[in-house]
């Protein structure tokens, strides 16, 4: 009984392989990561924000976003995201061509996925403003 527990326990995959996240893509500081989720990093690549628009309390910021597959070892794809920021309600919006147009997202009051995208926001927020989202 014990030999036919072990000779199906072996059949039993296993995966003794960890994938490594760095915190900076290609070992440069300036794409950093965000999150990650099921083998993919969501990168922001700092040098490419732009301030689209500014007017207090109303703030819009651009940036590129990269999807980089762990899996796969290769970049999935790269895509210039807008984030709105109002500090009078502390709101965040997005918009993207391939997430489409998300928000408002609050600090403490999202869903999982809304604090990734939050996550984004609050990096590409502090690159250019060089405080924390507080809001």
């Amino acid at each position: 009984m014990l030999f036919s527990f072990l000779f199906c326990l072996f059949l039993i995959p296993i995966s003794g392989q960890a994938t490594y996240i760095p915190n900076y893509l290609y070992n440069n500081n300036q794409i950093q990561l965000a999150y990650y989720q099921q083998g993919v990093g969501v990168y922001v690549d700092k040098t490419s924000i732009v301030n689209e628009y500014y007017d207090p309390p109303y703030y819009k910021l651009a940036a590129n976003i990269i999807y980089y597959d762990f899996n796969r070892n290769k970049e999935l794809y790269i895509e210039t995201s807008h984030y709105s920021y109002n500090t009078n309600t502390g709101a965040v919006c997005i918009n993207s061509n391939l997430r489409g147009n998300r928000g408002p997202f609050y600090n403490n009051r999202n869903t999982a996925n809304d604090k990734r995208e939050l996550k984004l926001a609050k990096i590409i927020w502090k690159t250019i403003y060089h405080m924390n989202w507080k809001w």
